[in-house]
């Protein structure tokens, strides 16, 4: 730990086999992994071996890194959105004539206001934001624009391409459109209002009609929005939180001026070996530390204690005037309970929705291959290897249409005889050697097994289940064509691209051979990185050596005859090689 750099950047927790267990960033490194092994919260910890890191120049670099390396690792221990779904967020950008755009990345200069989980009503916002106040949302550049576009004629752009606004006055539009979008709308209808009764005033009646527009476009727009708080000029968010039996569902509401401006409903996976504190803390780094559309007060349903919000703060650095807090007074908990059945009701179209998409498809693949009963648990195989070496097997399992990632295997290969069916052989020998000697992992059967391949894959598959007296419907589909093989279908069958039945085993044949290519891939990395670190051994070598080694199992092993064996490397880098390794 004293190796680690005080200096901003993410680190990674590695278990003994190598495995990232969490992902984090910080300004210090140093300190951030000290807090860890400090913090008796984080039970995890205790499993951690070894620290990885990579240095960034700022937080925002660190941010962004620490994102894209969760997606990538997908560690057991870091919270993260269901599906790692970025949600769009509304972009003012830092131009000479800013232009406001819809993205989902931070990865650009500008003041950034969201992210809005409905998708359908950003783009409205975008519109109204455009035509009011007259900013450019045009996707591309306009450096060689020389004429307006059509926008420009059906009055949603002022043309600031052409210059047909000035400088000056572009820019007063943009800070009326951050005001707008920020929730200060009272501001921007005194200040309209003021400059319309002037321009009305020095008889310039053209500009007072389009101050006159503008306030009524605003006003219609408030109309629209529910009004909770009748005389509350504040702006603050309420957020409940749900806690299911996979995930917890956040539901927050945004109140500006006392009118409901917005509704988000957030499902964040990974939390059942968390904190509240460490719930509350990501959701409010995620949608505060780098926002531009921030309230006085957030209130909060979790009830934690005050030293606990105070340590939220604290490590989300939040805007020292923003006020973190659980309900006080009446009004609050009448909004944190309406945030709370809208949660309730949007987790039953979520569920009834799965329920329906799942019910069709087992219905339809039971009445394909003449099941007696729904297939509700189907497992799948793949198999990984490079030219038949450095072989992984795996297994996924779905229960009713999901994946059940708890249930999921991977199995090193070392059959002698190196091609797919072998290696399938091995794979079904070992599960099912499991399921008759009551190995508690393996204690049930599926409803249907599916293979990834065709008549060959099948038959390997039978003749294993037939060798342990079992009996299970069994289907394998074969890429090319997404031909059905099954030992209850007489003839190979196929079915309508937009079938049901065909679109779930899809989903589990894909999901197998994703998993399998994974942790092909990641054992390859590993080696890679041991190899790169050896004088003369760059990307190109590394990979020629790894792709020519018949079982990197234990690379340390390797005989010198082993590596000579290796073609396109000279022999004093092999030599190297191996005296690195056996040091």
């Amino acid at each position: 730990m004293n190796d680690l750099p005080e200096k901003p950047g993410v680190y990674l927790l590695k278990d003994t086999e190598g495995c990232v267990l969490y992902v984090g960033k910080a300004l210090s490194i140093k300190n951030r992994v000290s807090d860890h092994a400090r913090d008796e919260t984080k039970k995890f910890y205790n499993r951690v071996t070894s620290v990885d890191y990579i240095t960034t120049r700022n937080e925002k670099e660190a941010l962004i890194l620490e994102d894209n390396l969760i997606k990538k690792y997908r560690p057991r221990f870091n919270i993260r959105m269901k599906d790692d779904k970025e949600y769009p967020l509304i972009l003012i950008t830092s131009e000479k004539y800013p232009r406001i755009q819809i993205v989902r990345k931070r990865n650009r200069e500008g003041i950034f206001f969201g992210p809005y989980t409905d998708s359908l009503a950003i783009k409205n916002v975008v519109k109204f934001v455009s035509k009011t106040f007259g900013i450019a949302a045009c996707d591309k550049s306009f450096k060689t624009r020389n004429r307006p576009c059509l926008k420009h004629h059906l009055k949603y752009c002022l043309a600031p391409c052409c210059e047909k606004i000035s400088r000056e006055e572009y820019h007063e539009n943009i800070n009326s459109a951050i005001r707008f979008l920020s929730g200060d709308v009272s501001y921007i209808l005194s200040t309209y209002e003021t400059q319309m009764n002037m321009e009305a005033e020095k008889m310039n009646y053209e500009k007072a009609v389009i101050y006159r527009d503008k306030i009524r476009s605003i006003k219609h727009l408030q109309e629209k929005q529910k009004v909770f708080l009748p005389n509350d000029r504040s702006s603050r968010d309420f957020i409940c939180f749900i806690i299911t039996e996979k995930e917890v569902h956040a539901e927050r509401l945004r109140l500006r001026e006392g009118r409901l401006v917005g509704e988000d409903h957030f499902i964040l996976e990974n939390v059942h070996e968390s904190t509240p504190e460490t719930v509350i803390e990501y959701l409010m780094e995620r949608e505060y530390q780098h926002n531009s559309d921030l309230p006085e007060t957030i209130i909060i349903s979790f009830y934690i204690g005050d030293k606990e919000y105070k340590w939220v703060r604290k490590k989300v650095k939040l805007n020292k005037n923003i006020i973190l807090k659980k309900t006080v007074t009446e009004d609050e908990k009448s909004l944190i309970q309406l945030a709370f059945q809208n949660s309730v009701n949007r987790i039953k179209i979520i569920t009834n929705k799965s329920v329906d998409k799942f019910n069709s498809e087992a219905l339809e693949l039971k009445q394909v291959l003449n099941l007696p009963v729904l297939p509700e648990k189907i497992e799948g195989y793949d198999i990984s290897h490079h030219q038949g070496a450095n072989a992984y097997g795996s297994m996924v399992v779905f229960y009713r249409g999901a994946p059940e990632k708890k249930e999921y295997r991977i199995f090193k290969l070392n059959s002698p005889i190196q091609d797919d069916y072998a290696y399938l052989e091995e794979v079904l020998n070992r599960r099912f050697k499991n399921y008759v000697d009551k190995y508690k992992n393996f204690a049930y059967l599926p409803d249907i097994i599916l293979i990834d391949g065709g008549k060959g894959h099948l038959s390997i598959t039978l003749k294993v289940l037939r060798s342990y007296g079992l009996q299970v419907p069994t289907v394998a589909l074969a890429k090319e064509d997404e031909s059905l093989f099954s030992n209850l279908l007489k003839y190979p069958l196929n079915l309508p691209r937009r079938s049901p039945a065909l679109q779930l085993l899809q989903r589990v044949r894909d999901e197998a051979h994703r998993f399998s290519q994974r942790h092909y891939r990641k054992k390859h990395a590993e080696l890679k990185t041991i190899l790169l670190t050896i004088k003369g051994v760059g990307s190109v070598r590394a990979n020629r050596i790894l792709n020519q080694l018949k079982n990197t199992k234990n690379i340390y092993n390797l005989s010198y005859e082993e590596l000579l064996n290796i073609k396109g490397v000279p022999q004093q880098i092999l030599r190297r090689i191996y005296e690195q390794l056996h040091k």
